[in-house]
């Protein structure tokens, strides 16, 4: 028998609490919170960036807004973070193409 209440955990992770808010409420270690989670069929969210600018971002390259370089730009961060993003997206069928 589990010592957390993982549908309770879970439902809070889903209604946007950080793991580590996670971890404050409900006393799990982060590592194995989130392992369980993805175990459990969760889709978890990027680590680092905020969501506000992580919106930025995907609605930009939905819309085709420019190469990879000129959305880092715009959106203030690296190439390669864009290039990560568009993989995460492609992979999760949220995008369909964006140009080099």
């Amino acid at each position: 028998m589990s010592a957390y209440d993982w549908t309770a955990i879970r439902a809070a992770y889903e209604g946007g609490a950080s793991l580590y808010a996670i971890k404050a409420r409900f006393g799990c270690d982060v590592p194995h919170t989130s392992r369980k989670l993805r175990r459990m069929g969760v889709t978890m969210r990027p680590r680092g960036r905020p969501t506000k600018a992580r919106d930025r971002l995907v609605a930009l390259l939905a819309a085709n807004a420019g190469t990879l370089a000129e959305i880092a730009e715009r959106c203030g961060v690296s190439e390669s973070t864009v290039s990560r993003t568009r993989a995460e997206l492609r992979h999760s069928d949220r995008l369909v193409e964006v140009r080099w």
